[in-house]
């Protein structure tokens, strides 16, 4: 991007960019248009808006797969780079009790199973399941 030539075209920037959002801070703005942050403020407080959070963006590691990332908010502490990772981070793998093939469920559904006292076997499908209690009923298993 062209740096602005003229004063009014560098203060018209400022506020444009300023407007666009809550994350485009100062530093942002300043980097782009080659101003120090105090000039980029002074424009923006000489037209009368209200001051901007200050908001650095802070690095973070994700838990599950090890990845850095960078998160602009003050306030949120993030752990997980995706929600894809953040899913797969709260799934536990299982062995189907009537075929032994593994597959994955949310660490609170197996929970919720356990503290409610539902069967304690666990299941890849609902064909394995009907499977295994029909092999229950007729003494096989």
């Amino acid at each position: 991007m062209p740096y602005p030539k003229t004063p009014k075209e560098v203060a018209d920037k400022v506020i444009s960019m300023g407007l666009a959002g809550p994350c485009v801070g100062f530093e942002l703005i300043a980097s782009k248009l080659g101003i120090s942050v105090g000039t980029a403020w002074k424009i923006w407080k000489e037209r009368g808006f209200p001051p901007k959070p200050r908001i650095k963006p802070r690095r973070n590691l994700c838990i599950n797969c090890g990845t850095e990332f960078t998160l602009r908010s003050s306030t949120r502490i993030a752990h997980f780079c995706s929600a894809e990772c953040e899913e797969e981070y709260y799934r536990a793998i299982l062995v189907c009790d009537m075929c032994g093939v593994e597959f994955s469920r949310s660490i609170v559904r197996i929970r919720n199973r356990v503290k409610t006292g539902a069967s304690e076997h666990f299941f890849c499908s609902r064909e394995c399941a009907a499977r295994f209690q029909y092999l229950k009923r007729v003494g096989l298993k």
